[in-house]
């Protein structure tokens, strides 16, 4: 069973790790441009610095959850989509716009980019209504909570509550089929790499937690 307590304990976890290592990194970079620079550096400069620091660390997406499904595909099954739940962990404006998704199997990679497309999804999840990738490299996003509608409105991830689903919708070449794993990596014009890798599992059942 879920335990929420465990949960949010893991994330207060989590969070305070990041505040401890954000804040010796900045000690640390501060100090080595004070040491190691010939040049005089001034306080605005240290600010600057710092404050690129601050917002490169606190820039962290959590996921939180990876859904994929199956459909029937040449004689067997494929896993063809998948989404990723995430949520930002600091309050901070997180645009979605500057996120790319990268795909990458043994023999292939491949960037996504996001279609501006940010809808509150109706009934299933994987209906067909809820998926509007039309074209080719991009993915969309499942509004699963925005309580000041900065998601739908203006693309942006503004508040540790919001979460949104990236829907991506695998290029044919890419389908997975059992046994088979993919790293994504989720990589934003400014905050931590994100990186994860899933592993395509026995298709049991055509929903599959990854």
């Amino acid at each position: 069973m879920y335990d929420i307590n465990k949960n949010i304990s893991a994330s207060i976890g989590i969070t305070s790790v990041i505040l401890i290592v954000a804040i010796l990194l900045i000690a640390a970079t501060v100090g080595s441009v004070i040491t190691e620079t010939s040049q005089e550096v001034s306080e605005e400069d240290i600010n600057i610095l710092v404050e690129d620091a601050i917002k490169e660390i606190t820039s962290y997406i959590q996921i939180k959850n990876i859904l994929g499904k199956y459909y029937a595909f040449e004689n067997t099954y494929a896993l063809q989509k998948i989404m990723i739940l995430i949520t930002p962990l600091f309050h901070v404006e997180y645009d979605l716009s500057t996120l790319v998704v990268q795909l990458q199997t043994n023999d292939m990679v491949t960037d996504l980019y996001y279609d501006q497309q940010a809808v509150v999804p109706k009934g299933d999840l994987f209906a067909e209504s809820n998926w509007h990738q039309e074209k080719e490299n991009v993915y969309s996003c499942l509004i699963s909570l925005d309580t000041d509608d900065s998601i739908q409105q203006y693309n942006i991830l503004n508040d540790p509550t919001d979460m949104v689903y990236l829907t991506i919708d695998f290029p044919q070449s890419m389908y997975l089929y059992k046994g088979d794993s993919m790293k994504i990596s989720l990589i934003a014009g400014s905050g931590v790499l994100r990186s994860i890798s899933i592993k395509a599992p026995v298709p049991i059942n055509k929903i599959v937690q990854l």
